[in-house]
């Protein structure tokens, strides 16, 4: 056993396994030891267990073999029984009132017979955001319940239970950013360095205070955090309005406005990858939440829009968008004019945002695994073929125009940067990207100066990646200008 636990402890937990393998036997597919603190055995439910079974014959005859296992140990031993075929993946699995975010946990479970199978489920952080705002649902409507004079349930029988469950929705909210911690010691610590400005000094306080904590003094520290989880979900989980079509000198771009707008608002202008289907419904939603209207262009050449793709410089279209937003664009009656612009670009789109950062009109770019030089592009004429055979008449290039891409003319990239740029732009990419270098991203970003952050855990970014920790930190750039990458 891995833990560090007493021997009295030790003895109890392997005389569990013991009898649990006796009463199952070739049925009996992994028992994990889970989320416990086993140090002392006087609290009650101390030790976490999980049993799991290969195949379901009968549930009352295995839930009656566990009975009697448990007969004289229910106060030691919080225990679950699952079934193979219930692991499916963990976008499905929930774990009692825990939600998928409980699988982090579960990850790191020790086995004590045969193996954990939740070390290779992948979870979409989406998924454990919504759950992590649904768990907190149950603990402000239970407590708001418990304010009211209704009583309720529960097999937790600690003394201080408000403070316990208040700190655990604290680790709840750091986990929604993919935060994990291991001594809650810290706790509080951590959570105002992530959250600043949620836990208050009267709150700080209380929660540093040795009595116990009662509902009266809880039920705010609990509504604070409920709605700092509701601000997390309201742009993972978007309102979804369909995008409207416009055009402009030839091009084509979708666009999304506010719904409640002034005539002056910041925009956003995506710039998409090479290939792309021109599909980002969602994250148009999530950036108009925030405040901002969207357009996302076709290229000059490509899908509906006009002319030869690459023929021109393809960033002088965006350029031109950009000029006509300053100045004022009429949409849907209203003529808007752009309080400031952000592009926010990915692959082939960050090198075209880019080669036009010099653009006086655009504040702010944030290019994801942008290809730094296409000259020096490996993979361009594998491209070209590529988009000739699946994409003819989408992406309508000649030999002649696609040469300007491969001579750096019709994207500049890199070479359109200068130092004096640096504080305009934000530099991401994917350290498994089989594409673009991420350590030639990082070398360029330091030698230019520039905010640079590389995910250990992602490949090549595109829109479709943007969710979790990345877009945590696009809308933290979003949100704050200034803001410099930790």
């Amino acid at each position: 056993m891995k833990k560090k636990v007493t021997k009295k402890v030790e003895d109890e937990i392997n005389t569990l396994v013991s009898k649990i393998i006796l009463g199952f036997k070739s049925n009996l597919l992994s028992i994990l030891l889970y989320g416990s603190n086993i140090k002392k055995v006087s609290k009650k439910n101390d030790i976490d267990l999980i049993i799991i079974l290969k195949e379901k014959n009968s549930s009352s005859k295995d839930l009656r073999i566990l009975r009697r296992v448990l007969q004289t140990r229910k106060d030691f031993v919080d225990l679950q029984l699952l079934y193979e075929k219930e692991l499916i993946n963990g976008d499905t699995f929930s774990l009692d009132t825990h939600g998928q975010f409980i699988i982090e946990e579960l990850k790191k479970a020790i086995p004590l017979y045969g193996d954990n199978p939740f070390v290779g489920f992948f979870l979409s952080i989406s998924l454990i955001q919504l759950s992590i705002m649904h768990k907190l649902q149950y603990y402000v409507f239970r407590a708001r319940q418990e304010y009211l004079g209704y009583g309720f349930s529960t097999k937790d029988k600690s003394k201080d239970f408000h403070r316990k469950k208040i700190i655990m929705a604290m680790l709840d909210l750091l986990l929604a950013k993919q935060i994990t911690i291991n001594d809650q010691k810290n706790i509080l610590k951590i959570f105002i360095k992530n959250f600043p400005g949620v836990i208050k000094d009267e709150f700080y306080s209380l929660l540093n205070e040795k009595k116990l904590l009662d509902i009266e003094e809880a039920m705010p520290i609990y509504e604070v955090l409920y709605d700092k989880a509701l601000s997390i979900i309201t742009y993972v989980y978007p309102e979804q309005r369909k995008p409207k079509i416009a055009k402009y000198k030839g091009v084509f771009f979708e666009y999304l406005i506010p719904k409640k707008v002034s005539t002056k608002i910041p925009f956003i202008i995506l710039c998409d990858g090479l290939p792309s289907i021109p599909y980002q419904k969602n994250f148009m939603n999530i950036l108009v939440n925030l405040g901002y209207g969207v357009l996302y262009p076709r290229y000059r050449g490509a899908w509906e829009s006009e002319g030869i793709f690459l023929e021109k410089e393809t960033g002088k279209d965006i350029s031109d968008l950009a000029e006509r937003l300053v100045k004022g664009l009429d949409l849907e009656g209203i003529n808007l004019t752009a309080t400031q612009i952000t592009l926010i670009a990915t692959s082939f789109g960050a090198s075209v945002a880019l080669s036009i950062a010099k653009d006086k009109n655009i504040k702010r770019i944030i290019a994801l695994s942008p290809v730094l030089d296409f000259r020096k592009f490996s993979n361009l004429n594998s491209l070209k073929k590529f988009l000739q055979k699946m994409y003819p008449s989408v992406y309508r290039f000649t030999n002649i125009t696609w040469d300007n891409l491969a001579s750096g003319e019709a994207v500049p990239s890199s070479s359109s940067i200068n130092r004096n740029l640096a504080p305009k732009i934000f530099l991401f990419g994917g350290k498994q990207d089989k594409e673009i270098s991420s350590l030639k991203l990082i070398s360029w970003g330091k030698r230019m100066c520039i905010t640079t952050r590389i995910y250990d855990n992602l490949g090549h970014l595109s829109f479709s990646k943007i969710e979790g920790k990345l877009l945590e930190d696009i809308v933290n750039i979003l949100n704050f200008s200034d803001l410099e990458l930790q």
